[in-house]
């Protein structure tokens, strides 16, 4: 059996807030056309969705995804994976193990906020539901242990 390690983006391997706040800021400022500083997000905005953190500042209605995009690429330069991220990532895979990182994030946005590669994780998993198949994906095991079942 091949051992696996799941981690959550945001938080825990991806220093993020700043980033998601500059991203916040920068896309209501674009379509509300006017300045709007981190300092004017609603409180808690990095724990909020984007879509209420927005409706917050006044913006109803669908996100333009090619807008967000713009504000999270410029937005994403902030991000800084922690200190110990990189080396971590590496060593397990080096020792076999492998990989999967949990995110909301689109694949090719996590790739905006970290180095080359994913930092060499395996797997990309964009929702809490699709851990259980990540873990058969990472593992090669058909039958997962009841915790995976239950995730």
């Amino acid at each position: 059996m091949r051992h696996a390690v799941l981690f959550d983006l945001d938080g825990v391997l991806l220093d993020s807030r700043n980033a998601y706040l500059a991203t916040l800021a920068g896309y209501a400022m674009a379509a509300l056309g006017r300045r709007v500083t981190i300092t004017d997000l609603p409180t808690g905005a990095h724990l909020t969705p984007r879509d209420q953190a927005l409706a917050a500042l006044g913006l109803d209605g669908p996100i333009h995804e090619e807008a967000w995009d713009s504000a999270t690429a410029t937005a994403g330069l902030r991000a800084k994976p922690f200190p110990f991220t990189v080396g971590t990532l590496t060593e397990l895979r080096a020792f076999g193990v492998a990989t999967g990182l949990v995110t909301l994030r689109s694949r090719r946005r996590v790739d905006w906020l970290l180095p080359p590669a994913r930092a060499g994780a395996d797997v990309l998993i964009h929702q809490p539901g699709g851990l259980a198949s990540a873990l058969i994906l990472l593992t090669g095991d058909r039958q997962p242990n009841e915790y995976a079942k239950r995730s």
